[in-house]
């Protein structure tokens, strides 16, 4: 078997995965943003992750929620016009072709409104993916959000759901 390395590899035919981002709000209008385990001390986002073969945006978005933060408290409110689309850097890439025999270029991900129905003792997010969860006001949101364009895209969808 040839050895997988970035020279073997034509991004270019690589298609991307689906995903999904739940926006989750609270009864007092604070968001929910998680740092994932790989991700430095600044740097965070929305909960959520990839559509599974033969799962509706809607249920892999509930799916995610429930088992990134151990509850099912979470009402869909609404959709946005929007998807954000990236890229995963090569290691991923490589990484995810050794490991599983097939890859993607990277991600491209529906955006939900999301309603947290529960009470705030109920989150219990999944350690080995997650490094903390935070509740955030809107204001507050910017400085979270620090990776090349996230920020413009989310005040995009946020201004779309949340006027």
């Amino acid at each position: 078997m040839a050895a997988i390395d970035e020279n073997s590899i034509d991004i270019e035919k690589l298609g991307y995965r689906q995903g999904t981002v739940g926006v989750v709000v609270d009864k007092n209008n604070n968001f929910l943003i998680v740092q994932m385990v790989d991700y430095k001390e600044n740097e965070w986002r929305f909960p959520g992750g990839g559509i599974d073969d033969g799962e509706s945006p809607q249920g892999a978005l509930l799916r995610e929620l429930v088992e990134e933060l151990g509850t099912s408290n979470f009402e869909l409110i609404g959709v946005s016009q929007y998807r954000s689309q990236y890229e995963w850097p090569m290691g991923v890439i490589l990484s995810r072709l050794r490991k599983e025999g097939e890859t993607w270029r990277g991600q491209q991900q529906t955006h939900f409104l999301v309603k947290f129905t529960g009470s705030m003792k109920e989150i219990k997010f999944k350690k080995d993916e997650i490094r903390q969860v935070k509740w955030v006001k809107r204001e507050n949101l910017s400085s979270h959000f620090v990776f090349p364009g996230q920020w413009e895209f989310i005040n995009q969808v946020l201004q779309e759901l949340l006027p």
